[in-house]
C-alpha cells in the first residue's frame, strides 16, 4: 500500500481500510474499496508531479535510454537473424 508523508492523510487511509474491512462481507468487494482507497493519495502524487521538473527531466532522460537501449538490441537481433539466413 502506498506511504504518505503527512499523519493526517496516513491517518484518514488506515481509517478507511478499516471502515471498509469491517463493512465488508466478500472478499472481492474489499480488493475493490482497497484499490478505490489507494487511488487517491497516488492521483494526488501524480497531480503534483506534472509540475515537478526534475522528476519530468528523470523520466524522460530514462525513457531516452530505453529507447537507446532497445534500438540497439533490435538492430543486433536483425544482424543475428540476417547471418543465420546468410549460413
Amino acid at each position: 500500500m502506498w506511504r504518505t508523508n503527512n499523519n493526517n492523510e496516513t491517518n484518514k487511509l488506515l481509517n478507511s481500510v478499516v471502515h471498509s474491512s469491517i463493512n465488508t462481507n466478500n472478499i472481492n468487494d474489499l480488493i475493490i474499496n482497497l484499490d478505490i482507497i489507494e487511488f487517491e493519495p497516488l492521483f494526488k502524487l501524480y497531480k503534483s508531479s506534472l509540475f515537478n521538473t526534475e522528476l519530468l527531466a528523470n523520466i524522460t532522460v530514462r525513457r531516452q535510454k530505453a529507447n537507446i537501449l532497445l534500438s540497439r538490441e533490435k538492430t543486433r537481433l536483425y544482424n543475428e537473424t540476417k547471418q543465420k539466413f546468410y549460413i
